[in-house]
């Protein structure tokens, strides 16, 4: 937010539910992509879906090396299997804290 900017605190509470609930928008967004992905008839469309899922799927505690092999084989299957895991879920951030996003497919060191 811009600085001195004020909000109303019917406001501010809107704009807090919606950064509290950031984990399950993503992950319903990414399930919302799979599904797209499977109806999708043009290469061109299923190349955008990928690349949107791609940048999604970078906000996640998804296996990285997992997420690599399915983003090369664009495994529509294989990301079903992510998404369906139980821990799925975005990393909360501390105030102030800017995120941290490894590239997709670079192991830990």
């Amino acid at each position: 937010m811009a600085k001195d900017q004020y909000l109303t605190p019917h406001q501010r509470g809107i704009v807090q539910r919606y950064y509290a609930n950031e984990d399950t928008r993503v992950v319903q967004r990414l399930q919302e992509l799979a599904s797209d992905l499977y109806l999708a008839t043009t290469p061109a469309q299923i190349k955008r879906l990928w690349g949107t899922v791609e940048k999604e799927i970078a906000k996640t505690n998804a296996d990285p090396r997992e997420v690599a092999k399915v983003l090369e084989a664009k495994d529509i299957k294989g990301l079903a299997t992510i998404l369906a895991k139980p821990g799925l879920s975005v990393p909360r951030k501390t105030p102030g804290e800017q995120p941290r996003r490894a590239p997709v497919g670079e192991e830990d060191l």
